[in-house]
């Protein structure tokens, strides 16, 4: 493997555990999605999103056990859809 692959593989790594698949810790990124990133010529082809999204909803179900004190996942993603579906919930903007 050349240096510069494995700058972009760890370029990568970084920049998905740390905003798309963030976990409760917030300082550890999950090495799972290592294993995406090894062949740089498919990680495009790969539905980023669609992950994302599963992983959201894993948390969700997850944060509602008893017990459960906090939440994680991309809640940018959360707010998006939030401020889409309910109006209400928008902040508000100044012209």
């Amino acid at each position: 493997m050349k240096i510069r692959d494995l700058e972009v593989q760890t370029y990568l790594f970084v920049l998905l555990g740390s905003t798309l698949f963030v976990d409760k810790s917030r300082d550890r990124l999950r090495p799972a999605i290592n294993v995406f990133l090894k062949d740089q010529r498919r990680v495009a082809g790969y539905a980023w999103g669609a992950a994302a999204l599963a992983y959201l909803y894993r948390q969700l179900r997850m944060a509602t056990r008893v017990g459960s004190k906090s939440i994680c996942g991309c809640l940018t993603l959360l707010q998006a859809w939030i401020y889409e579906y309910f109006p209400l919930f928008r902040p508000s903007q100044i012209l």
